[in-house]
């Protein structure tokens, strides 16, 4: 551009040293042409006087415009080079930054070196770093908190039923045997009896009277004001004739069989175990009763052979360990 831009003024110079020339070549023709007086003498002398003067003029203009040509000649070959020089860089330049934004996949490319951020970069990513550590610690301590709720809730909803709905048992003895095992695991129900009273037959859990820390297991034989009579290995109800049809029984009963007589308080209920041979029942509570200090005559230890119904804790429903079986209740045969 520079380059065009000299060829321009160089012809423009050109054009105006033509034309000066030109008017030069004029002048006399019109100095000569004007003298129309008499007296010579002063047309003479202003007209040479305006040549002499254009011709100053002239010379001076032609050396200005060879001066400035020279000029603008070595401007232009100066900025010859220069223009050329700076259009193959910028054609370089474009090339470069075309390969650039045209990058094969694949090449290695050199990665640019970031600027040292200062001390104030690296007290905000330390900052960032903090706050994301804070973040970590405080969604893991929600989660540990969230486990730490649902526990508390489970455990205190398998407290309300253990306490108010249901009774997990493990039988340690063979006390009721074969209704159910030693070892065996049983489910009671503790609202049973919100609505009803207990029944004859029924297998009930209560607290064993002469140590209500114990909990025992059997069934009820004699219910509130009742007479039980215990002879030659059959119950008697009040005076009837007929003995209990006990077809739950594990084997024939031959401990403690006869010659026993229990009157039923009320509110109260006479338990006896299905193996009665191996029961630790009504039969003994007296007499364990005395042994405990619990009671100085037979007449006061006798009360202990009985159970209250508000001791009773519940009926027991079904075994599920170690095997499952749907607990039988009532009189029933074989």
């Amino acid at each position: 551009m520079e380059e065009v831009n000299g060829r321009i003024e160089a012809e423009k110079v050109a054009d105006e040293r033509a034309a000066a020339e030109r008017t030069a070549e004029n002048i006399p023709a019109a100095v000569s042409g004007g003298y129309t007086g008499n007296d010579p003498s002063p047309a003479v002398d202003v007209n040479e006087a305006e040549v002499n003067k254009a011709e100053v003029n002239k010379t001076k203009a032609h050396k200005t415009e060879v001066k400035k040509t020279e000029v603008n000649e070595t401007e232009v070959n100066k900025s010859g080079s220069s223009g050329e020089d700076r259009i193959n860089i910028a054609r370089e330049e474009k090339t470069i930054t075309e390969e650039k934004e045209n990058i094969v996949p694949g090449e290695q490319i050199t990665p640019e070196i970031e600027p040292d951020k200062g001390p104030e970069a690296a007290d905000d990513e330390a900052e960032k770093e903090r706050i994301r550590s804070e973040a970590r610690r405080s969604a893991f301590v929600e989660e540990v908190v969230s486990w730490v709720k649902s526990f508390v809730i489970m455990f205190i909803f398998a407290l309300f039923l253990t306490q108010f709905i249901i009774i997990n048992a493990v039988i340690p003895s063979g006390s009721m045997e074969d209704t159910i095992m030693t070892h065996d695991r049983l489910i009671g129900s503790r609202f049973s009896y919100w609505f009803s009273e207990p029944q004859r037959g029924d297998i009930v859990i209560f607290h064993y009277p002469v140590d209500e820390h114990r909990i025992y297991i059997k069934r009820i034989i004699g219910l509130p004001g009742e007479t039980v009579r215990i002879k030659d290995a059959k119950i008697y109800i009040d005076d009837s004739p007929e003995p209990l049809n006990e077809g739950y029984l594990k084997e024939k009963w031959v401990e403690k069989n006869t010659d026993f007589t229990f009157e039923v308080p009320e509110d109260s209920y006479f338990m006896l175990g299905d193996n009665r041979n191996w029961s630790e029942d009504a039969r003994y509570w007296a007499q364990n009763a005395m042994e405990e200090g619990l009671a100085d005559t037979w007449e006061e230890a006798v009360d202990y052979s009985f159970v209250r119904k508000k001791k009773i804790l519940g009926k027991a429903i079904f075994t599920y360990f170690r095997k499952f079986r749907i607990l039988q209740h009532g009189e029933w045969y074989e």
